[in-house]
């Protein structure tokens, strides 16, 4: 093993969860699984796993083969506390060094975080790059990873001091999500509720609205701060991600941005660029 250069002294973890394996990648030279760089999957019977560059000689590719299952009584007896150091370190949250609940990525780098963690990132400090690696997050997109969730859950388990507050966060970000679905519910069911005219009576953000009127829906989507439901009130009055990303021209996202009130310290008179307000209405919607 001296001549592998490009492996580190501890390279990766594999922990055995229930049926299956999960590889934690602890190394500077990174690993991949199938060909495909990771910083932390689940393997399964036959995968081809590569520890380092592909330098010949300075890596080492294996076959993952699983062996009969052990209890979790063992698991815990045949994890080394460097082993456990490394995967708990595996599955903190950047931002709030514990362990992820509901772990959230930002799709455009692969980055993931708590998904409280990431919205407060993003909605109180109005920052458009990801924490870690500094890239830009493209049009907000977050995708919670809920196959992560329950991996981390079982891992948590392996280690009785860390449960109890750990659960403590996960029920209270579960009722905050819980509460969210239920505002979903009921816009819906109000809107639905309305008998819709031709002569649609709801506003529609490519018309310019008047003071009252701007007024008005500032007052309702106070109400949903983030989310769904902050993105399903949007919708109501046209303003979607579709609608900013592939529909509106220039003259659309401008009445958009000044119904809203983004249109920022700008001079009035001077046309915003386009891309500049896409990136305005698409962090309004989501938060």
């Amino acid at each position: 093993m001296s001549n592998r250069k490009m492996i580190s002294l501890q390279h990766a973890v594999i922990l055995r969860i229930g049926t299956g394996a999960l590889l934690c990648d602890t190394s500077l030279n990174g690993s991949s699984v199938n060909g495909r760089r990771i910083s932390r999957c689940i393997i399964r019977q036959n995968d081809l796993i590569h520890l380092g560059k592909d330098r010949r000689s300075n890596s080492i590719k294996f076959v993952y083969m699983r062996k009969p299952s052990l209890s979790r009584k063992s698991l815990v007896n045949h994890t080394s506390p460097q082993s456990s150091d490394a995967l708990l370190a595996s599955i903190r949250c950047p931002l709030c060094k514990d362990a992820m609940i509901f772990p959230t990525e930002i799709v455009s780098c692969g980055d993931y975080f708590c998904s409280e963690c990431i919205e407060d990132h993003i909605g109180n400090t109005q920052s458009e790059t990801c924490p870690v690696c500094s890239e830009r997050i493209a049009d907000y997109t977050l995708k919670t990873n809920f196959k992560m969730a329950k991996i981390i859950e079982k891992i948590i388990n392996l280690f009785p001091k860390n449960i109890s507050e750990y659960i403590l966060k996960f029920s209270r970000r579960k009722a905050e999500l819980l509460d969210r679905q239920v505002q979903l519910a009921e816009l819906r069911t109000k809107y639905e509720s309305i008998d819709h005219t031709p002569n649609d009576p709801f506003l529609v953000i490519f018309q310019a609205w008047t003071e009252f009127e701007k007024k008005k829906f500032t007052s309702g989507i106070s109400k949903y701060s983030r989310g769904e439901p902050r993105e399903y009130y949007c919708w109501i009055v046209r303003l979607a991600r579709d609608w900013v990303i592939h529909h509106a021209n220039h003259t659309d996202l401008s009445v958009a941005v000044h119904n809203l009130g983004l249109v920022g310290e700008e001079v009035p008179t001077a046309p915003l660029d386009a891309d500049l307000m896409r990136q305005r209405l698409l962090k309004f919607i989501r938060f």
